[in-house]
């Protein structure tokens, strides 16, 4: 949730600066009244969107006693297919900065293909509103776990394909370590929106496995030290071996993208830049999750440093 609401604040705090650009004044139109941050996570069990008043004013949020901890908006998703009509709960969400941002969510359960409608209503009936479509999951392919090569370094890597995704919102790896003292160690690591498109309508990333074992093996130290995994009684931690890989990936819906076909957050900023809210600014999409996991070979977790392995079960 902190990572998702971590963005709205930079995409917000931008557009109260962008007011003083000659060139874009979002207050220019008086038929625009929310800001709306969001998007639908069909995997989530519940759905979160940031909304925040269109004013001249700075609506920066201290406190729950603050002058701006209200806001006169209420929110509704409809299900265009059924026209079930469910209506968001309001709460004061602490941002990155230490401030607070007013966050709507709701327990909403989505499936691909799903079109839904959301609409900012204020009292005296002025709407902000936003309709989006849940994209269908893509496939993840590994050609093959066991090739892997060598940095200039001296780290493994990885290369991890994924099929028809043409710009990944979110990337995460979660590696499974195993040992006869430790049991089953999970730990991931967010790799964000690194790597490139192949040309082909596909996204190949690179997983620095030498680095991320660093960050595991520092984990179940932490844990050994703080007595939650028996220390072992030879070495820093128990003897393991890593098996298994999971691979995720969170996709948004082809409206996130610009026209120029990048990523690049001062860019989301303008205003204007990326908007599929009537009557108002922001953008309200949706996402796939798909996840992948396969076995790791024995002379990879041993390419690694790891000194015990056995097959997952």
């Amino acid at each position: 949730m902190m990572r998702r609401l971590c963005f709205l604040t930079f995409v917000l705090v931008a557009l109260s600066a962008g007011c003083d650009d000659p060139f874009v004044d979002p207050f220019a139109n008086d038929d625009r009244w929310f800001t709306v941050w969001g998007w639908i996570d069909p995997d989530a069990p519940v759905q979160e969107v940031r909304v925040i008043p269109v004013t001249r004013r700075p609506a920066v949020i201290t406190g729950t006693g603050d002058q701006n901890s209200d806001i006169n908006a209420r929110v509704f998703s409809i299900d265009l297919a059924s026209g079930i009509e469910t209506e968001w709960h309001h709460r004061l969400a602490p941002l990155s900065d230490g401030t607070y941002g007013h966050v709507f969510s709701a327990d909403l359960f989505v499936r691909p293909m799903d079109s839904l409608r959301l609409e900012v209503r204020r009292s005296d009936g002025k709407i902000s509103w936003a309709q989006t479509r849940v994209p269908a999951p893509a496939p993840i392919e590994v050609d093959d776990i066991g090739q892997v090569y060598e940095s200039d370094t001296g780290h493994l890597l990885q290369d991890i394909l994924l099929r028809n995704v043409e710009r990944p919102w979110s990337l995460r790896v979660l590696y499974r370590v195993e040992g006869p003292l430790l049991g089953k160690w999970y730990t991931a690591v967010e790799y964000r929106q690194s790597g490139r498109s192949d040309g082909q309508g596909n996204w190949v990333f690179t997983v620095d496995l030498t680095a991320d074992q660093q960050k595991i093996r520092a984990d179940i130290k932490a844990a050994v030290d703080a007595g939650v995994v028996p220390r072992p009684e030879i070495g820093e931690i128990p003897a393991a071996g890593l098996n298994r890989m999971n691979v995720g990936v969170l996709e948004l819906g082809e409206g996130w993208d610009l026209p120029s076909g990048d990523f690049d957050e001062e860019v989301y900023a303008f205003p204007d830049a990326l908007t599929n809210v009537v009557n108002g600014y922001g953008y309200w999409g949706a996402g796939a999750r798909t996840t992948n996991q396969w076995i790791v070979p024995d002379s990879v977790s041993s390419r690694l440093g790891w000194s015990w392995w056995s097959p997952p079960q």
